[in-house]
C-alpha cells in the first residue's frame, strides 16, 4: 500500500468517525511532514476524490500550485497564515498553497485575523472551553472517545468494568481489550474545570500506571491535559484533541 492510500484510508476513518476535516489532518499532520512535498499534491487529489465520494457538505480542497501563492493574499479572503512558510491563504483552503502544510482556517469569511495587544495573551494549548469537544484519539486503531463539555459536568472515572464490581467506569475501555492492555477498573480520573477552562486528570493509584507524553503520573497527581498530548493509560495510547464545536 502507497503512502498516499495509507494516509487517504486514515483519513477517511477519521471523518467517518465524525471528526472535521481540519481535525483530521492536524491529527495526521507529523505523516503529512514524512512525504516529499512532490507528493501532496496526490494527496489533496486523493482527499478531494474520497470527499467527492460522500453525501455531505465538501469542505473546501485545492490542487497545490492551483493558484499563485508567490505574493501574500489580501482582501476579504485572506483568512489564515501559514505556520509553515508563513504565506497568507484565503478562506476555505485546508492545505497552504504554497507549500502544501495543512492548516487550521476560519469558517466565515468574515472573520479576519486580529492581532491582539501582547499584554493579552491568547488562550494557550491547555484552554478548554465550553463550547469545546474533548476527542481521544486511539493511536492503533484510530478510534476515537468523544465527550462533550456537557458530559464533563462531573469528575469521570476511566477504567474497565469488572462484573464482580458494583461500580462501573464513565469511560469504559473492556472494548479495546481492557484486561490484557493493562487497565484498572479505576484507573484515571478526568475533570473538566470550566471556572479555569480547563481539563485535569489524576491517576488512581493503578496498577500500570498512566503517562503523558512519556511521562509517568505519580499516583493522585493532577496534571493539566493540553491539546495535543500523548496520553497513555497502561498500554493504550491516545492522542489528546481539543475541538471547537
Amino acid at each position: 500500500m502507497s503512502e498516499i492510500t495509507a494516509l487517504t484510508e486514515k483519513y477517511a476513518q477519521l471523518r467517518q468517525q465524525k471528526v472535521t476535516a481540519s481535525a483530521a489532518l492536524n491529527s495526521l499532520k507529523q505523516d503529512i511532514e514524512k512525504i516529499p512535498p512532490s507528493q501532496r499534491a496526490e494527496l489533496v487529489k486523493s482527499i478531494r476524490a474520497w470527499e467527492d465520494s460522500q453525501n455531505q457538505p465538501k469542505p473546501a480542497i485545492r490542487p497545490l500550485g492551483g493558484q499563485s501563492a508567490s505574493k501574500p493574499l489580501s482582501g476579504a479572503g485572506a483568512q489564515a497564515k501559514c505556520a509553515h512558510c508563513e504565506t497568507i491563504n484565503p478562506a476555505g483552503e485546508m492545505f497552504c498553497l504554497k507549500c502544501g502544510w495543512p492548516i487550521q482556517l476560519s469558517k466565515k469569511p468574515s472573520d479576519k485575523t486580529v492581532r491582539l495587544d501582547p499584554s493579552n495573551a491568547l488562550p494557550d494549548t491547555s484552554y478548554f472551553g465550553a463550547d469545546y469537544a474533548l476527542l481521544l484519539l486511539m493511536k492503533d486503531t484510530l478510534q476515537v472517545i468523544r465527550k462533550q463539555s456537557v458530559e464533563l459536568d462531573h469528575e469521570l472515572i476511566i477504567g474497565r468494568a469488572a462484573a464482580e464490581s458494583i461500580i462501573a467506569p464513565d469511560i469504559d475501555l473492556t472494548p479495546f481489550n481492557a484486561i490484557q492492555q493493562g487497565i484498572s477498573r479505576a484507573h484515571l480520573a478526568l475533570r473538566y474545570e470550566a471556572n479555569k477552562a480547563i481539563i485535569t486528570i489524576a491517576d488512581l493509584d493503578s496498577a500500570n500506571g498512566s503517562f503523558v507524553n512519556e511521562v509517568r503520573l505519580h499516583p493522585n497527581e493532577v496534571r493539566v491535559l493540553r491539546h495535543g498530548d500523548e496520553l497513555r493509560i497502561g498500554k493504550l495510547t491516545f492522542e489528546v484533541i481539543f475541538q471547537h464545536s
